[in-house]
């Protein structure tokens, strides 16, 4: 009744146009996770976001992830947060792991 391939049941319940909406939202979540993981100084966030990709690769190969919206949109929202740039008011660390002072204005 399910084909355990998200791709394949987008494309036997949609079409060519199923195929290429599941293939792009998957290629950007990839993308997203590359991206940021490349640009974050954070090893273990890096890796999060490198694994919550992977992840969501395995198992729209190997599951119906999408089927699953609650296991989908917290894998996304996780990924989303991982990758979320930091907004600039938090202090940095500093060599000895102390918080720097932000600079007066």
């Amino acid at each position: 009744e399910w084909p355990h391939n998200e791709f394949v049941r987008f494309y036997v319940e949609a079409g060519p146009l199923g195929l290429a909406f599941i293939l792009l939202l998957v290629g950007l979540l990839v993308r997203t996770a590359l991206v940021a993981a490349v640009a974050d100084p954070v090893p273990e966030r890096r890796a999060l976001m490198l694994v919550i990709a992977a992840d969501i690769v395995a198992e729209s190969c190997l599951q119906n992830l999408f089927n699953a919206i609650h296991h989908a949109t917290v894998l996304v929202l996780f990924l989303a947060v991982a990758a979320a740039r930091d907004s600039g008011t938090a202090p940095e660390r500093v060599g000895s792991g102390q918080a720097a002072l932000p600079a007066p204005s």
